[in-house]
């Protein structure tokens, strides 16, 4: 499955009992890669923000809901990470559109 969200947090990764561990492979991805991954799968979103979410949207090209929920990444599974650079400046109205920066997320073996 293919999870986007805008953030990644170690409640994500499945249970690991104490002194166990797990790999975890975050790597970059352009914005045309974000797209293609999206636009040719099928994916569950975890943005809640509408107002990010209309940006990303256009952004990527791809129709996004906005949802809220929880996610337990298995292997195979892989979280998009879509994060908004200098969210800030865009919140406070300096900046007229948000920049992104695009991240996979896969638990490996």
């Amino acid at each position: 499955m293919i999870y986007l969200c805008n953030t990644l947090s170690l409640h994500m990764l499945p249970y690991l009992p104490c002194g166990k561990g797990k790999r975890v492979e975050i790597k970059r991805v352009s914005m045309k890669e974000a797209s293609y991954m999206l636009q040719n799968n099928a994916f569950r979103s975890f943005f809640g923000h509408k107002k990010s979410v209309r940006h990303l949207s256009k952004y990527l090209q791809v129709s996004i809901p906005v949802c809220r929920g929880t996610i337990e990444l298995r292997e195979g599974d892989v979280l998009l990470v879509a994060a908004i650079q200098s969210k800030r400046e865009w919140e406070q109205g300096l900046k007229g559109c948000p920049t992104w920066r695009f991240y996979t997320v896969q638990v490996v073996r």
